[in-house]
């Protein structure tokens, strides 16, 4: 017949100071009343077991599909109760299994945290709540993911605009002014921009979530993110961008080509700024005639300075011959057809004062 126990009756002969009872009493309850969460399957004593599949459902139709969607290795899958907690990766085919699993009520979720890539369950639900019963193996069902990939798309036509800054002429275009849409997923799909020219100059920029807040956006822009041209480039131009995700279970990249021109259309800037008058007694037949009479009294053909073209030296806008009274217009045009806003005048007179020599 059992016997009863109680604190009291086991401390009845023992004299304690009232404080010290109580504490003895707490201690000793807390002891009896707390349990441990085993969390190593060799330590459970049943004798069931339960196990399943976890795949990529790379065409997202809710069902595994052999030689379409891909098994999982190294898939955290956490089997719980009450009193354990067990987690189990699954191996090279994407099955798992916990055993010497006792009676009772289990849940199975699968922590997807370090996949880093946007995902949906297409197939299975999020917690399977199972029971158990004695020495039986139960099959939990596959587990279907489908996995965001990159889906890019370019601009297209864009004009690259060189401007003229110092003397340079440069044009900067950042990854975010090629693209159209970002993928669905962005957080996880880095950006690369690449361009060969005639020359086999590589340039490159790359773009990806760089603060970690989830988005692709001008807060991520840093000087490698960025694509120089200058007055080399000028023309049309194929950019392409390639959008990729690169995890332990993703690798995959997408490109889309950016038809671009790189377009001059910085106007000479004149350097002179003014140009002496001529006065001579002969008509002026041509404009090389009217460089040597300029030379020969020592009048500079007058300049201008362009972005991309360097120094430019000005054009007559006249008819010849010049005779008579006669004002000329100077313009400068560069190599892209940019005429410069400001002109510059000069004025010739040609008028014969001497007389026939026998």
């Amino acid at each position: 017949m059992p016997v009863s126990f109680s604190f009291r009756t086991f401390f009845k002969d023992v004299t304690f100071p009232k404080v010290l009872y109580a504490l003895l009493f707490i201690s000793s309850f807390s002891a009896f009343s707390q349990s441990t969460i085993i969390t190593d399957r060799n330590a459970l004593n049943g004798n069931s077991e339960v196990f399943g599949v976890v795949y990529r459902d790379s065409n997202k139709n809710g069902n595994f599909d052999s030689g379409i969607d891909i098994l999982l290795d190294n898939i955290d899958v956490i089997v719980s109760s009450s009193t354990f907690t067990i987690s189990v990766d699954t191996d090279n085919q994407g099955r798992w299994i916990v055993d010497n699993l006792p009676e009772g009520d289990i849940t199975v979720s699968v922590d997807l945290s370090d996949i880093e890539a946007c995902f949906e369950q297409t197939q299975g639900v999020e917690i399977q709540n199972l029971t158990i019963a004695q020495n039986v193996s139960i099959d939990a069902g596959e587990r279907g993911y489908y996995f965001e990939l990159p889906e890019t798309s370019c601009k297209n036509n864009i004009d690259i605009l060189l401007s003229n800054s110092g003397g340079n002429s440069l044009a900067q275009v950042s990854v975010l002014d090629l693209i159209n849409d970002l993928s669905y997923c962005p957080q996880y799909v880095s950006y690369n921009v690449s361009y060969t020219n005639d020359v086999g100059i590589i340039q490159n920029a790359f773009l990806n979530d760089d603060n970690s807040d989830g988005l692709i956006n001008q807060d991520d822009l840093t000087s490698s993110s960025f694509i120089n041209f200058n007055c080399n480039y000028i023309g049309d131009i194929d950019l392409i961008v390639t959008s990729s995700i690169q995890t332990i279970h993703l690798n995959s990249s997408v490109d889309c080509i950016v038809n671009a021109r790189v377009i001059d259309k910085e106007p000479p800037v004149l350097i002179t700024t003014s140009i002496d008058d001529i006065a001579r007694q002969c008509p002026i037949s041509n404009e090389s005639e009217l460089f040597n009479v300029m030379s020969d009294l020592g009048i500079n053909r007058p300049e201008a300075t362009d972005n991309c073209d360097g120094q430019i030296l000005g054009s007559p806008n006249v008819v010849f011959p010049i005779d008579g009274v006669t004002t000329i217009e100077w313009f400068f045009i560069d190599s892209s057809n940019n005429t410069s806003i400001d002109t510059l005048t000069q004025n010739i007179t040609v008028q014969d004062t001497e007389h026939p020599i026998f």
